[in-house]
């Protein structure tokens, strides 16, 4: 194993796999990049606690109590910051996209830390948050109501195209890629930022006539979860990451981890 790179000791099971951490029966399990101690930080965090959410980049982990855990690059003070932001609060939802780091309560508020947090801080005040996603520099963010908002700096104007798709629906699950953003509306129609023939909008035609439960947003890459636990799956396969992972899920039912509710982002 090199410097880089570091796991956990725990082997995975079948069940509650997450693209970048999964937490199996409460125990965390992470592999990848360790430069900045993102993996093997995270995992002597959670040692001996049980894991209810997870978000990566900055690696981020929800323990069962509600108590926030944090490691990797903290050069904006997206790790520090948001461990701040969240001492002595029950945490109930996580998201992080490159510098940006979040948190939702237990009774709602929204927590944001390095890139963009102060407008995120601001454009979010006064509102209860049911589930939110990070962007950089941004967040999308589901209120109580289902309506979908979006906080923080406009980005290539992701923001402006994902609140025009969803105009008039109810969300239920966002989330946040390089360069798109992707949202599923309480009926499970799949809707994204970008169109045509480019991977995102790719994958919202794959998903036309299906129930989508799920939906996760990746660099080059997006997969989704249908209702009857489908796995679609579009974008650069470059190194096998598409069609390696439709061929693993083939004949197999998968399901979102965490829960769509808690919102947990790539």
């Amino acid at each position: 194993m090199s410097s880089n790179d570091a796991g956990s000791a725990t082997p995975p099971n079948a069940s509650g796999l997450h693209p970048d951490g999964a937490a199996t029966q409460g125990v965390l399990i992470a592999a990848g990049l360790d430069d900045s101690q993102q993996v093997s930080g995270i995992l002597k965090a959670a040692e001996g606690k049980k894991i209810t959410a997870v978000a990566a980049v900055a690696s981020l982990a929800v323990t069962e109590d509600g108590t926030l855990l944090a490691a990797g690059d903290d050069y904006l003070q997206q790790v520090s910051g948001i461990l701040a932001a969240a001492e002595g609060k029950k945490i109930t939802a996580v998201s992080c996209f490159d510098a940006t780091a979040l948190a939702v309560t237990k009774d709602g508020t929204l927590l944001a830390a390095g890139h963009g947090a102060a407008e995120i801080m601001r454009d979010t005040e006064g509102k209860t948050v049911r589930a939110v996603s990070a962007g950089s520099g941004f967040a999308l963010v589901v209120g109580e109501d289902g309506t979908l908002s979006a906080a923080g700096r406009e980005n290539g104007g992701q923001m402006a195209a994902i609140l025009k798709a969803t105009e008039g629906k109810k969300i239920t699950v966002t989330d946040c890629g390089s360069g798109y953003c992707f949202a599923v509306t309480e009926e499970g129609t799949l809707t994204s930022s970008s169109s045509g023939t480019s991977f995102s909008g790719q994958l919202v035609k794959a998903a036309e006539g299906k129930k989508i439960r799920d939906v996760s947003a990746g660099n080059g890459v997006a997969l989704a979860v249908t209702e009857d636990g489908t796995l679609l799956a579009t974008g650069n396969d470059s190194s096998q990451q598409v069609s390696g992972i439709l061929k693993a899920a083939e004949g197999k039912r998968s399901r979102p981890w965490p829960p769509p509710t808690t919102c947990v982002s790539r």
